[in-house]
């Protein structure tokens, strides 16, 4: 899951909203199977979440770019397959939204293995 989050708000922010070349390119490109995708386990915590935090840094610099296209009126497609669409401003709000749920889900795992979770840096 720690390498889920920033993948997708990367691909929808950076690729889909804005066009960019997403982040993950300099940390060793897109996932290209459903196993690459979800099993990390022989990268370590520090490679994940380094990723983590250089697009979280990138997107907080992008953010007023970002606003703009949501405010525009474009309209994204959800996929490769289907004609349905959301708009930017939309796709905003699913993608915050999928990181909460996410991070909430990694601090409540780690707190059920009696771990303390690290303060990330936009916590602080």
């Amino acid at each position: 899951m720690v390498a889920h989050v920033p993948v997708v708000e990367d691909g929808w922010f950076r690729l889909d909203l804005l066009g960019r070349s997403p982040v993950w390119e300099n940390f060793g490109g897109e996932p290209t199977s459903a196993d690459e995708y979800w099993h990390h386990e022989d990268e370590s915590l520090d490679s994940l979440l380094a990723y983590w935090d250089a697009m979280e840094t990138d997107m907080l610099r992008r953010w007023p770019a970002l606003m703009e296209v949501a405010s525009s009126g474009r309209r994204i497609r959800v996929s490769d397959d289907g004609p349905e669409t959301l708009s930017a401003d939309e796709v905003i709000w699913h993608v915050m939204q999928h990181e909460v749920r996410h991070t909430a889900q990694i601090v409540q795992r780690l707190r059920l293995l009696g771990q303390q979770p690290p303060r990330w840096t936009w916590c602080s």
